[in-house]
């Protein structure tokens, strides 16, 4: 038995890969609907490409949620909360500034 493998590009933008296993004969699987055929060399491009977006969008998500806490460390500071209190509340990470607050 011989296995083979197909890539393809969804009319989504995502990429799928279907492994084929082949005891004689000719092969010829059809793709999911809507799916182009590409080769491996594609495929891992485009994961690369996709991977690196969500890193990027991740990225982009996790600083905007510490811009938040920072603000919301700053709040409760301002209120009076002691630095480590308010850092835990907050969810803030901010090293050496929780000892002292933010200021």
């Amino acid at each position: 038995m011989k296995q083979m493998m197909f890539y393809y590009r969804l009319p989504d933008g995502s990429v799928t890969q279907r492994t084929v296993v082949v005891d004689g004969g000719v092969v010829d699987p059809q793709p999911p609907p809507g799916a182009i055929a590409i080769t491996k060399a594609q495929y891992d491009s485009l994961v690369a490409a996709l991977e690196q977006g969500t890193a990027q969008f991740v990225a982009e998500l996790q600083q905007a949620e510490q811009a938040r806490a920072a603000e919301d460390f700053d709040a409760l500071t301002a209120a009076g909360i002691p630095p480590a209190t308010a850092a835990r509340l907050a969810g803030y990470v901010g090293g050496e500034q929780i000892a002292e607050g933010r200021s």
